[in-house]
């Protein structure tokens, strides 16, 4: 018997069909269920790709935020080390001695000269290497480190 077209003519072929018709809807509702928990699962890992991607992203961005700073600081370096190489030498001796915390006429009597010579000299170096003070000085000279021996 066609269920589609013809229509059961007794009592037994109307319980047969009724018995098909249960059986076919227990199936359907099966394979419903696993589709549901099939749709559950694609929907977790979803979730979960979600939130490994965002973090992806936030670790992408911090590496890329660190990349900059530690470009940045190599440029810096770079231009703090072009200033302290266009000093002249008698310009650096004089540096390491001031940055080491020597008066004036501490440095001319280690180097051998005369206090207003190295008050020149220091002048030249503040300038050259962009100091606004000796504070400013002594930490350039820890970035270029030579402060060795302090």
């Amino acid at each position: 018997m066609n269920q589609n077209t013809e229509r059961p003519r007794n009592t037994q072929e109307i319980q047969k069909a009724g018995s098909s018709l249960k059986k076919q809807i227990a199936k359907n509702t099966i394979q419903l269920q696993h589709i549901c928990r099939f749709l559950q699962t694609v929907s977790e890992w979803n979730r979960t790709l979600a939130q490994a991607t965002e973090i992806l992203v936030q670790n992408t961005v911090h590496d890329s935020e660190r990349e900059r700073a530690r470009a940045k600081a190599r440029r810096q370096l770079a231009g703090l080390r072009a200033r302290y190489d266009s000093l002249t030498p008698r310009e650096r001796q004089v540096m390491e001695l001031v940055v080491k915390g020597l008066m004036n006429k501490e440095t001319a009597s280690k180097l051998g000269t005369a206090i207003i010579t190295v008050k020149i000299q220091r002048a030249s170096v503040m300038k050259k290497m962009k100091a606004d003070s000796m504070a400013d000085l002594v930490r350039m000279a820890e970035k270029l480190q030579i402060l060795g021996g302090v």
